[in-house]
């Protein structure tokens, strides 16, 4: 498989907080087929079927270790695009990084080809964060995050920059490997970390397994297993992903 975009940060301004839209139905589903090696990606990919208009996940923000060479990072994640063919990728979730021997938390959005943008919110180990990115029409898309543990909300309305029309041929939960100046940065311990409420057009992210729609990746470099993907739970909403190496 070939590899995968990658999240690159930037300073830039906060946007105004708005709300959160209802719960869909959940449907029935399967098991995706094996695994595939990522770079950069461990995670959960519907593509195939699209092109896809909503993605939605919830988990709980790691406490992450990793202060050392290469400025160790983990990005978390839902989008709409970013698989090796889309030009373009839609996207919010939350970056832990180090910094002048510090570990960070922040949330951000990127609407790919443009560069990411950060908001000024607390994030911190332990805090429980919603995203949803929705398409709304006219290359138009709202990029949801709200935390529900310190009870701010982040909605930005945002049009795809100038430049390769939006395919949306791909939706993601993903936990990522970032990228930085020197390429992509080392993957900064996190034990094990839970996505739930998982959810792609109002469907389960399993139910398009019976479609062979779904793939999961593993992260792997070098031949170095960076952290792995578990099976979907019972309802093809949840899995784990696990770090084991950097």
């Amino acid at each position: 498989m070939s590899e995968r975009r990658r999240f690159a940060p930037v300073t830039s301004d906060t946007v105004a907080p708005a709300l959160v839209s209802a719960t869909p139905a959940l449907a029935v589903h399967s098991q995706p087929e094996p695994l595939y090696p990522s770079r950069n990606w461990a995670g959960y990919v519907v593509e195939g079927a699209g092109p896809y208009d909503r993605v939605r996940a919830t988990w709980i923000q790691p406490t992450v270790e990793g202060i050392g060479p290469g400025y160790p990072a983990v990005a978390v994640w839902v989008g709409l695009g970013g698989i090796a063919a889309s030009p373009t990728l839609q996207q919010t979730g939350t970056l832990a990084f180090t910094m002048d021997s510090k570990i960070n938390h922040q949330p951000w959005y990127e609407m790919l080809p443009a560069e990411a943008v950060f908001y000024n919110d607390p994030v911190r180990p332990g805090d429980k964060l919603w995203a949803q990115v929705r398409f709304l029409g006219q290359d138009t898309y709202e990029l949801l995050l709200q935390n529900l543990t310190a009870g701010w909300i982040e909605l930005t309305y945002a049009q795809q920059p100038v430049g390769p029309k939006p395919a949306r041929m791909s939706a993601e939960v993903i936990v990522e490997a970032p990228n930085g100046p020197g390429g992509v940065r080392p993957l900064a311990a996190f034990g094990t970390l839970s996505l739930t409420d998982c959810l792609v057009d109002g469907r389960s992210i399993g139910s398009y397994a019976a479609g062979k729609h779904l793939e999961v990746d593993d992260m792997e470099r070098d031949g170095l297993r960076l952290a792995t993907t578990s099976p979907l739970n019972w309802d093809g909403t949840a899995f784990d992903v696990t770090w084991v190496n950097a």
